[in-house]
């Protein structure tokens, strides 16, 4: 299997959302990792529960949101491309 693994920053509009449609219409497995940012930006801002954890967004607790998001990002990008590139982890495990 072959399929291209794109991580792609900014979807939500202009040239990042039509190279991400681009990407997803030709069969890759595209991550929008921007788009998740801001909804856990928007929950922070909109849920009382969330809100009451960090009114701001330079609060502890929605900087360990942000860091526990991005480090599940960086955990299902390695798993994906080690999932369809197999050869390529393969290779890196072997000794020199």
């Amino acid at each position: 299997m072959n399929t291209p693994v794109v991580l792609i920053t900014g979807a939500l509009t202009g040239i990042g959302r039509a190279t991400a449609l681009a990407f997803a219409q030709e069969g890759a497995l595209v991550a929008l990792y921007l788009n998740v940012f801001v909804l856990v930006a928007q929950a922070f801002l909109k849920v009382a529960i969330l809100n009451a954890l960090a009114p701001a967004q330079s609060d502890p607790g929605f900087i360990v949101a942000q860091l526990i998001v991005l480090a599940l990002f960086v955990v299902l990008g390695i798993r994906a491309v080690r999932r369809f590139h197999p050869e390529a982890n393969a290779s890196a495990l072997r000794p020199a």
